[in-house]
């Protein structure tokens, strides 16, 4: 099995040899696609003031190194699966060290719409916002 290397870029972990295929394939879809468009419309427009002559040329070498990114994106997957693991987190310790008071979030949570209540249970959080003998009366 091959070792593959890793650079962090702009905060980002790649693949060294799947970024270089990438930056070849955008140099040369880029370039491919500024110069054969300067060609054509030199050839087949030259009636277009030089100016504008480069603008479209360099319209089209933008768009050549679009679809290069496109072709990069689709044939190098990405290599990062993020799995959320809460399990780690003391929850209890967090509410102690953001000072809450639970009785006034016990209070709060009376008011709340039942929507709100739904999502906090799903993420697992309401519980933690009711005071001990209060979790009888709201479940």
């Amino acid at each position: 099995m091959e070792k593959q290397s890793y650079l962090t870029i702009w905060g980002d972990t790649v693949d060294l040899k799947e970024l270089l295929i990438g930056l070849f394939l955008g140099a040369v879809l880029g370039y491919s696609s500024f110069s054969g468009s300067l060609w054509y419309f030199k050839s087949f427009h030259p009636g277009i003031a030089k100016g504008l002559l480069a603008g479209y040329a360099l319209l089209f070498g933008i768009v050549g190194c679009l679809v290069a990114g496109v072709i990069a994106a689709k044939f190098f997957k990405s290599k990062r699966i993020f799995l959320e693991d809460d399990s780690s987190i003391d929850k209890q310790s967090v509410l102690l060290d953001l000072n809450l008071n639970l009785k006034q979030e016990s209070k709060y949570l009376k008011s709340v719409p039942p929507d709100v209540i739904e999502e906090m249970r799903e993420l697992h959080v309401y519980e933690l916002f009711i005071e001990p003998d209060a979790k009888e009366s709201n479940v």
